[in-house]
């Protein structure tokens, strides 16, 4: 080894007199053969040797200590001659061998390149992408005018490399164009630390300034600790000129992502590009905005003129409305700054809470989004979403869609957001713009008004269009759709004049929930609106993914039969509101206990409800009585949920009728039955030993639960359903007060409680045995629970 830890090569023993000593038989090609394999492992090091003496002259050189560095820089100067000529000389040859076997190698890399297919696709098919993007980065697809093999070429890899390396299954035999698609599933301080420095071939690849993997800016909340050890692109670079002048060039933004000192080690830093005016796609990830690294925005502003495609996701901060204004002029410019234009940002994704407030902060604006993608704003009066998002679409006159998970805006902020919205003519979507019928009808014509001076222009006539609305307390009742009628159907009429497609989504405490509302005293039920009105109640009905069920009172009107389907329900929950029996089967709207068809095996399903999942029945003080007065309407209705996994029943005050209840069900088996929140003491109306189960049918259950029950005398009654039921499990949870327990010390009552644990038990002992016995004390009372195997 020379000094600096470079290779001796000796020219006596390079490539080209292996070649001449290696032509005679077949020994001879064996032995060549042997010493180019030879080589070709000691490649790697002599690159990575090269470029330590390279950074090395360098920084010599840098310091004016010529003298030092002059020895080696002449020596150094021989051996790169030696491997010109070299190189010069192998390639002449290799060039006059191919000459003469054209033919033979045509066919032998045509086999070649079917191999290295072969063996580039796993046995999943995930490597199908990666040859799809090979082929196109050699001149087989649109990745370039000249492909990435020409492209890589000006960044100094080897043309030679990337024409014929791609088949290799590996790493660096991938192409620039692919090792770029490979980078975009790392974050940037990954890529820096470990695909950049896998070996010379591929720090080339991965840093090429037209498919390298720097194109994408990523950064996550668990790297944020890294990037604010990173001081400012300016100071940092004024720290690089006072060493010196060789690590501004080499060092650039991301020394510290390698984890190099500045002073020490710095001949180990890799070459890395500069980020301004490379990236194109930036996603940030912030736990707050006080958390905002200053070198993330100024390296995003810094790269204003490329980016296209742009993430933020800032988390709100959960401390006081104080502690958030602190946040904002942490990360605030100058309020006199000129704003910085993003002039290439075409699609924009903010996700947190803060992101705008982070935008407004910095000035930024955005003249040519196209796409604005937000997570839930609520425009309320003491927050600034709504002045943040009125002014960001004020900014951006080409916005096409604006697509909200949700969007709640104030009265007072109404009026700016419509009219933010009227001075985008190429607005063509808004979805979950939430809208309350019928208190808010108004707004429908204020929102047409300001759409209507664009969407009606000959040109956008045939445009399609689409706006997404949320309702909120969606409730349909005897009285739904009476109000605003006209304005609503006018608004449906200037919808389909415009080719505008409306949707509405119900939405309540939990998404997509809708109530049915039987409980009315109305004396009569109106017949279901017609025009949007309607179709607002069929759009929900079948968007509903949960459906409660309020009766005792008037049943809908038999006008709704075609227009209340609940395809996409999964959960039903049935309230009985204090009513007695014959008020309960009286508002039970005929139509929906309608049965059709016949399933695989099975027999009619509820017209209504074909797809209920989860039943849950909320039913105080329900008598076996009640039961008996109510089956000729409930027993078609549950008959028809053929596709029930599990029922609830919640405030039960009846075991008996829970059980009657199971009875009327058509499905084959339950995964769970639960009984919970029992409303005080339970009415067993069972005898004192559990019924025979002989001719009665009820499906087969693998779990049954019992929780929230209150005294010994409900869990007493509660496993007595354990026989009658038969499921395989059974999990009894009671919180028993004090005054349930004997003793005057908690290990007493502790004690008792325990004995009573094994009573339960052994009151199913022929059926069940104990898998697990739990009894505690809790802060005020005392808490059981019993798990039985069968």
């Amino acid at each position: 080894m020379a000094d600096g830890g470079l290779m001796d090569l000796d020219k006596h023993d390079g490539p080209a007199a292996s070649a001449a000593a290696g032509g005679q038989g077949r020994g001879g090609s064996r032995d060549l053969l042997q010493k180019i394999r030879s080589m070709r492992s000691s490649l790697p090091q002599l690159a990575s040797d090269l470029e330590r003496a390279e950074d090395i002259i360098a920084i010599h050189t840098d310091n004016d200590t010529q003298d030092g560095g002059a020895s080696l820089a002449g020596r150094l100067s021989a051996y790169l001659r030696t491997l010109s000529d070299v190189q010069s000389a192998l390639r002449k040859d290799m060039a006059h061998t191919t000459d003469h076997n054209t033919k033979r190698n045509d066919h032998t890399d045509a086999d070649t390149q079917q191999h290295s297919k072969e063996v580039a696709v796993g046995e999943d098919g995930k490597r199908e992408r990666v040859d799809a993007l090979a082929d196109a980065s050699s001149g087989g697809g649109p990745v370039g005018a000249c492909g990435a093999a020409a492209a890589t070429q000006q960044q100094g890899v080897p043309l030679e490399v990337t024409e014929k390396g791609h088949g290799r299954p590996c790493l660096p035999g991938l192409p620039a164009a692919v090792i770029g698609q490979l980078g975009s599933f790392l974050t940037t301080i990954n890529n820096v630390r470990s695909l950049t420095r896998v070996n010379r071939e591929t720090h080339m690849k991965a840093t090429d300034k037209i498919y390298g993997v720097f194109r994408t800016f990523t950064m996550t909340r668990d790297e944020e600790p890294t990037y604010r050890e990173i001081k400012t692109l300016k100071h940092l670079k004024d720290e690089a000129k006072t060493l010196t002048k060789a690590l501004e060039t080499t060092l650039g933004l991301f020394g510290k992502f390698a984890g190099v000192s500045v002073v020490e080690n710095a001949y180990k830093v890799k070459k890395m590009p500069h980020m301004p005016g490379n990236v194109k796609t930036a996603f940030v990830e912030v736990s707050s905005l006080h958390m905002m690294p200053p070198v993330v925005s100024e390296l995003l502003e810094a790269n204003k003129d490329t980016l296209k495609k742009m993430t933020l996701d800032v988390e709100a901060n959960k401390d006081t409305l104080k502690k958030m204004t602190l946040d904002v002029e942490y990360c605030a410019r100058a309020p006199d700054a000129e704003p910085i234009v993003f002039s290439k940002v075409t699609h924009m994704d903010i996700r947190g809470r803060e992101d705008l407030k982070f935008i407004g902060a910095r000035c930024w604006t955005f003249p040519a989004l196209t796409t604005l993608r937000l997570g839930r704003i609520y425009c309320i009066r003491y927050s600034e979403d709504a002045a943040s998002l009125v002014r960001l679409l004020n900014q951006s006159p080409k916005l096409e869609r604006l697509e909200v998970d949700r969007i709640r805006v104030d009265d007072g902020q109404w009026a700016d957001f419509t009219a933010a919205l009227g001075r985008c003519p190429s607005l063509t979507t808004i979805t979950a713009l939430v809208i309350d019928i019928p208190s808010q009808f108004g707004r429908l014509n204020q929102l047409k008004a300001a759409l209507k001076s664009h969407w009606d222009k000959p040109e956008k006539k045939e445009v399609r269009k689409k706006l997404g609305f949320v309702v909120p307390n969606t409730s349909i009742g005897v009285g739904y759709g009476q109000q605003g009628m006209a304005n609503m159907e006018a608004f449906r009429r200037w919808a389909a004049d415009a080719k505008c497609e409306v949707d509405w989504q119900p939405a309540g405490r939990r998404a997509n929930m809708l109530v049915i509302d039987c409980s009315s005293g109305a004396a009569t039920a109106l017949p279901a609106p017609s025009g949007l009105c309607g179709q607002i109640a069929t759009r929900m009905a079948a968007n509903a993914t949960e459906v409660r069920l309020e009766l005792g009172g008037t049943a809908l009107h038999e006008s709704w039969r075609d227009k209340l389907i609940f395809t996409n329900t999964k959960k039903l929950t049935i309230n009985k509101r204090g009513a007695s029996a014959s008020a309960v089967v009286d508002s039970i709207p005929t139509w929906l206990t309608e049965r059709q068809g016949e399933g695989e095996g099975q027999g009619p399903t509820s017209r209504c409800f074909p797809a209920v999942e989860e039943l849950k029945m909320c039913c105080p003080s329900l008598s076996m009585a009640d039961v008996y007065a109510v089956s000729r309407h409930h027993t078609p209705f549950l008959g028809g949920l053929r596709t029930l996994k599990s029922v609830t029943f919640s405030f039960v005050s009846s075991l008996a009728a829970a059980h009657e209840f199971l009875c009327c069900l058509s499905v084959e088996q339950l995964d769970e039955v639960t009984i919970e929140k029992c409303a005080g003491r339970e009415v067993c109306e069972w005898p004192a030993d559990p019924p025979a189960t002989g001719g009665v049918r009820h499906p087969l259950v693998h779990r049954l639960v019992c929780r929230g029950l209150s005294d010994k005398a409900g869990l007493t009654d509660s496993i007595k359903l354990a026989p009658v039921l038969r499921p395989a499990r059974v999990e009894l949870e009671a919180w028993l007060r004090e005054s349930e327990l004997e003793g005057d010390t908690v290990a007493n009552k502790l004690a008792d409680l325990r004995s009573f644990a094994a009573e339960c038990a052994g009151r199913v002992a022929s059926h069940y045995t104990v898998k697990k016995s739990e009894c505690v004390h809790g802060v005020w009372d005392y808490c059981l629970k019993l798990n039985l195997a069968a």
